[in-house]
């Protein structure tokens, strides 16, 4: 009885509705909606701070945090091997690389296009809003910034992807189900689209001081991509190289007379409350209530994020004569006899604020560093070198950036700095950046008689020098292996090797554990 009277009455409601439904045409009264959103500058404006957030979204925001289910840039230099993570419950020890990527894992969210689906809504409604034609253009070029900034992100991560131009509606299954567009395509309409806002956006964007998006922030995203696809396109061989060379050049000059000086303290665009007014800052995040600008420096100086330097990255920065280590003659990490302390002497500064110079504390505990206990706590028995940066670092700081002390609490490492060549190796481990790749063999003094050795190479490939301990283990007389040593596994971990081995006498085969204190090896 209860269906029925529902169903009469549903159908009475549609009887009498027949022939006037303009009801269903009314927009809610509370609530904006894409016709009435986009009409005056006020409502273009409002709408794209929230574009704003592609800055920190959780695809590309620079936030760290371990354990968080986020890609970000972070993890994307994980990946490439320009940062560590020594977080031991994720494997982003790059996954890429060592084959841990499978087609059914959800590797990130990256693919996704809701944002430029924000951006192109704007977009489409600008010609029928009440605006003059110079605001017009004005928002028009914000909305070809935002839009070519996703684009551009998406480039790098994948090459060709589907380019749209406008909004994409259900019916537009030749676009939801069609092919990504060439490469040429897609950074084509990038550099069009930044062109096209360089020439109208309002240089002040909003005013001055507003901390908007203005005609430098244009040129400064500009001159990123073209070097970029530029680049890529020199070194893939596509052509077209020096369209994206040109430009960059053209716009990377206009930066740099608008902003002929930068900030004297690398380490205040990473640390400070407040960027304005910094020489050299075209846009920044602003923070409310005395929030820093962000935990990047605590993550790779102090390695509290379990995050760190890798060998490679610390071997990109330059040398202090502006030359890479390669060609520099101030560079003194060469040579057989170079140490991680020679990688960083004479090096650009910048690299001290991300990477701590080397140094070796006395610490004989785990307690913090106090007043009372801090002088003894890291130079007694300080090696001479490790002491000169501690020193150095204390020359180039002020008051308000302290060496060698963490970024976050008042306490020292035993050693600085923690840099990883390889997954799950900690250094000193030698690629081209400093250390030294070890290998452990066997050498025949014939076919009966077998003893370990030690070498130790700067690539891993060429040229090995040998030990001057060799052999540093050999049978023992009489003892259970008389006959031959071999099969030899070694790690070194807190301040010694320990090396297994296979011991055999007869026919028996056991197996031995020897230890060394220390990391050296007289070679």
């Amino acid at each position: 009885m209860k269906k029925n009277i529902i169903y009469l009455a549903s159908t009475l409601l549609l009887s009498f509705s027949g022939c006037n439904n303009d009801y269903l045409e009314y927009f809610p009264k509370t609530e904006l909606t894409e016709e009435t959103a986009f009409v005056t500058y006020e409502n273009f404006k409002t709408y794209t701070w929230g574009l704003y957030s592609i800055f920190q979204n959780s695809v590309m925001r620079q936030y760290l945090q371990p354990d968080a289910a986020v890609n970000t840039i972070v993890e994307g230099d994980v990946y490439a091997n320009y940062l560590y993570n020594s977080n031991s419950t994720n494997t982003q020890h790059n996954n890429w690389q060592w084959d841990n990527i499978t087609s059914t894992m959800n590797v990130d969210d990256s693919w996704n296009f809701d944002y430029i689906r924000r951006v192109n809504i704007m977009l489409r409604n600008i010609d029928e809003s009440e605006m003059n034609e110079t605001d017009k253009e004005h928002w028009r070029s914000v909305g070809l910034f935002f839009r070519a900034y996703r684009y551009y992100d998406l480039l790098a991560r994948y090459g060709g992807v589907p380019w749209l131009e406008d909004v994409v509606s259900d019916e537009d299954e030749d676009i939801l189900y069609g092919k990504r567009a060439p490469r040429d395509e897609v950074a084509g309409n990038i550099l069009r689209d930044l062109q096209y806002a360089e020439k109208y956006i309002k240089e002040n964007g909003e005013g001055v001081n507003t901390n908007t998006i203005n005609r430098d922030c244009v040129r400064a995203l500009l001159s990123r991509f073209c070097l970029f696809e530029g680049t890529w396109r020199k070194y893939h061989v596509l052509g077209d190289s020096e369209t994206y060379f040109s430009e960059c050049e053209r716009v990377s000059k206009l930066l740099i007379e608008a902003y002929p000086s930068i900030a004297t303290n690398y380490v205040d665009l990473w640390s400070s409350d407040n960027l304005s007014g910094f020489p050299g800052v075209i846009l920044y995040k602003q923070f409310e209530n005395d929030l820093i600008m962000t935990t990047f420096p605590r993550a790779e100086r102090g390695g509290s994020q379990k995050y760190g330097m890798h060998a490679r990255t610390v071997g990109r920065y330059l040398c202090q004569d502006g030359k890479p280590i390669s060609t520099s003659n101030l560079y003194k990490g060469k040579g057989a006899d170079a140490t991680v302390n020679d990688e960083f002497y004479n090096r650009d500064h910048r690299l001290y604020w991300r990477c701590i110079p080397p140094y070796r504390t006395n610490k004989t505990n785990g307690n913090p560093v106090t007043e009372d206990n801090k002088d003894s706590w890291w130079t007694e028995g300080m090696n001479e070198k490790d002491r000169y940066f501690i020193d150095y670092m204390n020359k180039i700081n002020d008051a308000d950036h302290q060496f060698p002390l963490h970024t976050w609490q008042p306490q020292f490492l035993s050693r600085v700095p923690m840099i990883q060549t390889s997954p799950n190796s900690w250094g000193p481990m030698r690629n081209y950046g400093g250390y030294y790749f070890y290998m452990f063999y066997i050498g025949y003094h014939n076919e009966d008689y077998a003893q370990i050795g030690m070498a130790r190479s700067r690539d891993g490939i060429t040229k090995w020098e040998r030990s001057s301990l060799n052999p540093i283990i050999a049978p023992e007389e009489e003892g259970f292996d008389c006959e031959a040593c071999y099969k030899p596994f070694a790690i070194y971990r807190d301040g010694r090797w320990m090396l297994w081995y296979n011991g055999r006498k007869g026919n028996l085969e056991q197996i031995a554990l020897v230890t060394h204190e220390g990391y050296d090896f007289e070679f």
